[in-house]
């Protein structure tokens, strides 16, 4: 009898029951879930990372040719006005784009802030002041010998601003400062007063990073003046 009765527990004993099951179907589905939530916020800071590497190398790119715009600003007293405009969401320098042995050209050079993008807006390079005038009075919409040329730098951008190092006298961030702080000093007997140069200008955007508040990035350029 008690060996019948062993042998009868032990096949009973055998396979998993209905609760076993449950409880194993459970835990793989957590596990599941689980995996799932990792590969997902893998995924997302991957995006992020790549979106993040974009925005500088747009950021660099920006900035680069903002570098050679200001190494080639052409000089105020050639022009007889300021090679600098600064505006509200809007930058415009004019550059020297002579050639050596050649008369003088000149380019207006636009950094302006158009629905969340900074677009670069160039002339074709410009024989005479006539031509000049009518180039920054009309900007990106004129036709004919000054049509400009439009392309995007930045996306996501909240707010450009712009000021110009003016010597002497410092940061100015209005055109209308530029232009008092480019007049020539008063003369004084038995004194050569010093020319007034910009000597750089500063570029800050303003842009979004995925929705978080927006960053601030900023570049100082030399005029080479």
């Amino acid at each position: 009898m008690r060996a019948r009765h062993t042998g009868l527990n032990t096949g009973l004993n055998t396979g998993f029951t209905l609760i076993e099951l449950l409880v194993a179907i459970t835990l793989l589905a957590v596990i599941a879930v689980l995996s799932w939530r990792g590969l997902d916020s893998l995924m997302r800071g991957r995006d992020a990372i790549v979106s993040e590497e974009a925005r500088l190398r747009a950021l660099n790119r920006t900035f680069s040719q903002l570098d050679s715009d200001c190494a080639a600003l052409a000089d105020a007293q050639a022009l007889q006005r300021s090679p600098v405009l600064l505006e509200p969401n809007r930058l415009v320098l004019i550059r020297d784009r002579r050639e050596p042995q050649q008369p003088a050209q000149w380019q207006v050079v636009t950094y302006a802030l158009d629905t969340g993008r900074v677009i670069r807006t160039a002339s074709a390079p410009l024989p005479d002041t006539t031509q000049l005038a009518a180039a920054l009075q009309a900007g990106a919409t004129v036709t004919g010998p000054t049509a400009a040329t439009s392309v995007a730098l930045v996306e996501d951008a909240t707010q450009l601003s712009a000021r110009a190092w003016i010597e002497p006298g410092g940061w100015v961030a209005r055109s209308t400062a530029v232009d008092a702080a480019l007049q020539p000093p008063p003369a004084v007997a038995g004194q050569t007063p010093a020319t007034p140069v910009i000597r750089a200008v500063e570029l800050s955007l303003d842009v979004a990073t995925g929705g978080s508040t927006p960053q601030r990035y900023a570049k100082t350029c030399l005029t080479g003046r």
